[in-house]
């Protein structure tokens, strides 16, 4: 079933509401609060966007609940202890009373299906999930990718010597400029860094302009190099003997390139070649 919610404070996020609406389906009083499984009841809150921008919602949302007799419990439950809320706008200290009616359309059998099968999971972890995500969004381009391994010239001759700071050795090499994309980014529910590197720009236009559809030529050789956070030892970052602002990933384990077939949206990948240490 669809709820729809009215006055919903405009400075709340969907983590709010999703509190405040378990602090209700959730508790003892309710009476429904678990499935035939001993789960807790799950449940989807959708806010509407101020059209005006920003992270605002308009003041109005949808609640969608797996069964209608939940639903009707719910709505029933609400005329009865009206769910207040705080608007965190200190211009207006009181809480707010939020408006719960039945919508007239109904959620879709996906939906439904989704919310019957999966298990609750705590807003403060969705929430948390979510800034961290929205933190490792952006990529970033990289001049080159550069494989090696520490080591240093001299070490300690007499007891209280410090060591000379150690040296990096180029193993394996590539430079992008002119030549390709590549493109670090952090994929956080995997636990991966990524290196994706696509063909150059005019390249792939050319190829596209000649080749039709389907065809082989329309299919362009990418690749990526995938590192586990779990074997990273350390991150640096700095600048080079150039000036040029560089980052220096110390890891214990393999990087494990993937290839596979640029298309017009997306690097499919399909098998391992290789590895580099």
């Amino acid at each position: 079933m669809n709820i729809n919610i009215e006055r919903i404070p405009y400075l709340l996020n969907k983590w709010d509401m999703t509190r405040e609406i378990a602090k209700v389906i959730h508790s003892e009083d309710f009476g429904q609060n678990r499935t035939a499984g001993g789960r807790l009841v799950n449940f989807e809150v959708v806010l509407n966007r101020d059209e005006g921008g920003g992270i605002r919602n308009n003041g109005t949302g949808v609640l969608t609940l797996p069964h209608d007799k939940i639903g009707f419990r719910f709505l029933d439950y609400v005329k009865e202890n009206p769910v207040k809320v705080a608007t965190k706008d200190p211009q207006r200290p009181k809480k707010q009373k939020l408006v719960f009616y039945k919508r007239k359309s109904y959620p879709s059998e996906s939906k439904v299906a989704t919310l019957q099968k999966t298990p609750y999971v705590d807003p403060d972890n969705e929430e948390k999930r979510a800034k961290v995500l929205y933190a490792l969004e952006d990529q970033l381009y990289l001049n080159a990718v550069q494989f090696g391994t520490f080591f240093r010239n001299q070490y300690p001759t007499r007891e209280g010597e410090k060591p000379v700071p150690r040296s990096f050795s180029i193993e394996w090499e590539k430079t992008f400029v002119g030549d390709g994309v590549a493109r670090m980014e952090f994929d956080y529910d995997n636990k991966l860094i990524r290196l994706n590197v696509s063909p150059p720009r005019i390249i792939i236009a050319l190829r596209r302009s000649c080749a039709q559809l389907g065809s082989e030529l329309q299919d362009i050789d990418g690749y990526s190099i995938s590192i586990n956070f779990s074997s990273v030892q350390k991150i640096g970052t700095g600048y080079d003997s150039f000036g040029i602002p560089c980052a220096c990933i110390h890891f214990l384990d393999f990087a494990v390139s993937e290839r596979g077939l640029l298309t017009a949206r997306r690097l499919f990948r399909h098998s391992y070649t290789s590895c580099f240490g």
